[in-house]
């Protein structure tokens, strides 16, 4: 049985990660941009969000920890 050696990874980290999903919009002579774009922001938009709700927290953290005194 051969096995692409890219296979076995993609198909690991499919549940994992979106990375290898997006790099699936590129193919072997021409790439599709726009759908890559749109897959890129797509995966960044739910970290983005988690970080624009948790950012007061997240500074409240921050300048307590570097408070001297």
């Amino acid at each position: 049985m051969i096995i692409i050696p890219w296979v076995v990874p993609i198909v690991i980290a499919a549940h994992r990660a979106l990375t290898p999903g997006v790099s699936l919009f590129k193919g072997l002579y021409q790439t599709d941009w726009g759908s890559m774009m749109a897959a890129s922001v797509l995966s960044v938009l739910p970290i983005v969000c988690i970080f624009v709700f948790l950012q007061r927290y997240l500074v409240e953290g921050m300048m307590a920890g570097a408070v001297k005194g």
